[in-house]
């Protein structure tokens, strides 16, 4: 008796092909009545002495008997009179037994059974005459081979429908988008959105997002409320499709229960897995086409990205363990061990463990570089794999999809570097932690938005190949030279080595390559109120914003304040210039340092002649002071500003804890106060 893995072998590759094949319907009516007739009609005791396997060929009213009952059951289930599929087959299993000198009419034989037909309970045995088999033992061999093709065509459909999950999440992003603009000069809003903002939308799952938790290896961020609610969701829909929906052969015709559920399971994973590959593909780019039509920031494509990638991971686990211990089994590991769709599907599996091992956290934190390299290359490999494993079997929609998608994007990036040119920037030190980069705008249509960032290529034979994102602080205003302002963070990896190279000499002058601009920006014009709580370095978005407010030529701008709270005063000499600006064109500027206040503080200054102290406080060559010492309160600071009419954008950036409170206390205010329009937007990227 045949294994149900050479039926199933036998009915989707149906033939020998030599070219990559999309998928099709794998439950073929016409192979399942051929065969389920087959299989019960060479049970019978036939009046021959013709051996099992070449009864139906070679003994005429078994011939007979195996047409008709083929055609009228494939009849009945397709109401077709397309006889062709039912005799390709039968001709295809009886042609090399045939003796060759005679002629095999099927359509002949079909119209003489159809006459002489008997029911096999009005024949004894051994039968010498057509007959209609049993209709309950035909069943059997029907519901027997029915599983396993209809479990691929199963997989298929939820595929799809995991995948089309992801389209909707966009689309509903790209609804909320346009929404937004359409509201946002409201000054009030319904109580319902109120609460679903300040419960769902906005809030932290708990009480942190921003900062890691987590031990040793384990370390990651916990999602906000509504991207838990939606990996949530996507889990729940995984599950479904992966533990639902199964036909198995209770009465174990071909295989054990056993071995049915593992072959199942490990299919429809293996299918599941490659719907998953595109979304990753795209979700883990820098689809600065997708966050502009859908709004949804990086950081949040980011932890889809991972999610859907440990998902597809556990798919691809179980599909190639389950096959592994089905080789084992069925006795066939010898047999298909070194053949291409093993030896391709065994290479997935191992890139696919390289990737999530490798992208653990203290890679992330400590070997960089060294995990982008590794995470493209073995993303490069396990597509190949799976264009390899899949090529002959079907499923190759997916991966065209993602091999598209990625070399779009690939496109789109390059595009963006020339559109920009290579300009000579220069990079200054300043201090131990940071490092100014001052870029000339070669292309004067090239624009960007407060809160976006730039990938930044420094064009040596050693690092070319490396990008690292930076968020612009300021395109100055001179029309003939304009210069592109960036200030970046001293970290491990590429900026440590420039940082120990601009210690021999700075500044320093490379030549560069510019991809971006990236990201949505911050919509600050559409506010009354903006309240910019910045921490540490994170100031530089936000010093963007104000700069771009007071550059604005809008009569309409916004009431703006900046918060500031950082451990150092030496971050003021560092954004010297863009604080003089802020403050000469009558910006609220509140400077919060924690650390001790030196001997002459902001009070001795405030004690001064007042036209003094302006006077020094707008110069760009005097320093300038802290308003405050100690730590900000940042949910009085917020209370204080709430109560200006019209509506409110609270934007922050900082250190994770910083950052997680103005989350928790922007999201209270939105509770506390439902109908006022309080927004919240987070510049706090993680890369």
């Amino acid at each position: 008796m045949r294994s149900i893995l050479q039926i199933l072998l036998f009915i989707i590759t149906g033939s020998t092909v030599t070219h990559a094949r999309n998928t099709e319907r794998k439950t073929k009516w016409n192979e399942i009545m051929t065969m389920a007739c087959f299989h019960e009609l060479s049970t019978y005791k036939w009046d021959t002495s013709e051996s099992r396997r070449k009864v139906l060929c070679n003994f005429s009213p078994a011939l007979s008997s195996w047409v008709y009952c083929s055609v009228t059951n494939y009849r009945v289930k397709v109401f077709t009179e397309d006889l062709d599929p039912i005799f390709k087959l039968i001709n295809g299993e009886c042609g090399s037994k045939w003796p060759k000198d005679e002629d095999f009419n099927l359509d002949e034989i079909l119209s003489s059974a159809t006459k002489n037909i008997k029911e096999k309970s009005e024949v004894n045995d051994p039968i010498d005459s057509p007959v209609i088999p049993d209709s309950l033992g035909l069943q059997r061999w029907i519901i027997a081979l029915f599983g396993p093709v209809d479990n691929l065509d199963k997989g298929t459909i939820f595929a799809g429908l995991i995948s089309g999950f992801w389209a909707i999440i966009l689309a509903i992003g790209a609804f909320s988008k346009t929404l937004k603009r359409l509201n946002f000069r409201n000054s009030s809003r319904s109580p319902n959105f109120a609460w679903i903002k300040a419960k769902i939308t906005s809030p932290p799952l708990f009480q942190r997002h921003a900062a890691y938790f987590g031990k040793w290896f384990f370390i990651g961020l916990i999602p906000t409320r509504l991207e838990t609610i939606t990996i949530l969701i996507y889990v729940l829909f995984h599950t479904l499709f992966m533990t639902t929906n199964y036909h198995f052969d209770k009465l174990q015709l071909f295989s054990t229960l056993k071995i049915q559920t593992t072959l199942f399971v490990s299919d429809r994973a293996g299918i599941i897995a490659f719907a998953q590959l595109p979304f990753i593909i795209l979700s883990g780019g820098r689809n600065h086409i997708v966050q502009s039509i859908t709004g949804i920031k990086f950081k949040t494509m980011i932890s889809f990205h991972k999610w859907a990638g440990r998902l597809m991971f556990l798919d691809v686990l179980t599909h190639g363990l389950g096959y592994i211990y089905l080789s084992y089994a069925e006795r066939y590991t010898k047999y298909v061990w070194d053949t291409p769709v093993w030896r391709y599907g065994r290479l997935g599996v191992y890139s696919s463990i390289a990737l999530v091992f490798f992208s653990f956290y203290f890679f992330r934190r400590h070997f960089y570089e060294t995990f982008l390299f590794v995470h493209y290359l073995m993303a490069m490999v396990f597509i190949i794999a799976c264009w390899k494993h899949c090529s002959q079997i079907g499923w190759m929609e997916w991966v065209y999809a993602s091999i598209a998608i990625w070399v779009l994007e690939f496109i789109v990036r390059a595009y963006r570097c020339v559109k920009f040119g290579f300009p000579h920037a220069t990079f200054e030190l300043f201090g131990d932690e940071f490092i100014k980069i001052t870029i000339p705008k070669t292309n004067h249509k090239w624009l960007s938005k407060p809160g976006q960032y730039a990938y930044i290529y420094i064009l040596k034979p050693s690092i070319f190949w490396q990008s690292h994102p930076f968020t612009i602080l300021e395109i100055s205003d001179d029309s003939n030279e304009p210069v592109i302002t960036i200030i970046a963070s001293v970290k491990n990896g590429f900026t440590k080595d420039l940082k120990m190279t601009l210690e021999k000499e700075s500044p320093k002058s490379y030549r560069v390559a510019i991809e971006g601009p990236y990201g949505e920006g911050i919509p600050y014009q559409n506010y009354d109120n903006v309240l910019l709580l910045g921490g540490g370095t994170g100031v530089i978005s936000l010093v963007s914003i104000a700069l771009s407010s007071v550059k604005s030529e809008i009569k309409s701008s916004p009431l703006m304040n900046l918060v500031w709270s950082l451990k150092s005063d030496d971050l003021l000499s560092l954004y010297q210039a863009q604080l003089s600006k802020l403050l000469n064109h009558g910006l609220d500027l509140d400077v919060y340092l924690t650390s001790s206040p030196p001997v002459e503080s902001f009070t001795d200054l405030e004690m001064m002649d007042m036209s003094t102290a302006k006077d020094k406080l707008l110069n760009p060559t005097s320093k300038i002071q802290p308003k405050h010492y100690g730590r900000p309160d940042l949910e009085k600071i917020i209370s204080e500003f709430e109560k200006n009419d019209g509506s409110l954008l609270i934007v922050t950036c900082g250190p994770p804890s910083f950052v997680d409170s103005v989350r928790r206390l922007t999201c209270k205010k939105i509770n506390c106060n439902p109908t006022k329009v309080i927004d919240y937007e987070e510049d706090y990227q993680i890369w």
